[in-house]
């Protein structure tokens, strides 16, 4: 929302891609994009956080139901996490599997540590990056 002035600048960071061979051909292709853009200095703009780490099915909150999504996506197809992949990531490794899950468990029920930063900057090539836990 807003308005462009004279002398303002609009900067627009896109990148385009298409997989033959599915979802982990299309991220694949999405980060070499991004690291294109970013090692040449096309775009500077950082993508802004979006939900919360550890929040995996966007409720706005961090509890038992989170772990069984990150379950159904990582051993049943389910839905990715949401809105972003990144904020599955509840142990910051970068990467989006069952030890996520069991550290959201930890954290609900036994008072384990809480969900991190999900490694933040790392992930603009899946779809932006995850807010951290606070």
């Amino acid at each position: 929302g807003g308005t462009l002035n004279a002398d303002d600048t609009l900067e627009i960071c896109k990148v385009k891609t298409i997989s033959l061979t599915g979802q982990a051909g299309l991220r694949e292709l999405m980060d070499k994009g991004f690291a294109f853009i970013d090692n040449y200095g096309l775009c500077t703009a950082e993508l802004p956080c979006q939900g919360i780490c550890g929040d995996a099915n966007d409720d706005q909150a961090v509890n038992v139901s989170d772990a069984v999504w990150i379950i159904n996506y990582v051993f049943i197809g389910g839905g990715q996490p949401l809105p972003v992949l990144a904020c599955g990531d509840a142990n910051g490794d970068g990467a989006v599997n069952v030890s996520d899950a069991v550290w959201v468990i930890n954290y609900v029920f036994i008072g384990g540590a809480a969900p991190g930063d999900c490694s933040p900057g790392s992930w603009d090539g899946n779809g932006g990056d995850c807010c951290a836990f606070e």
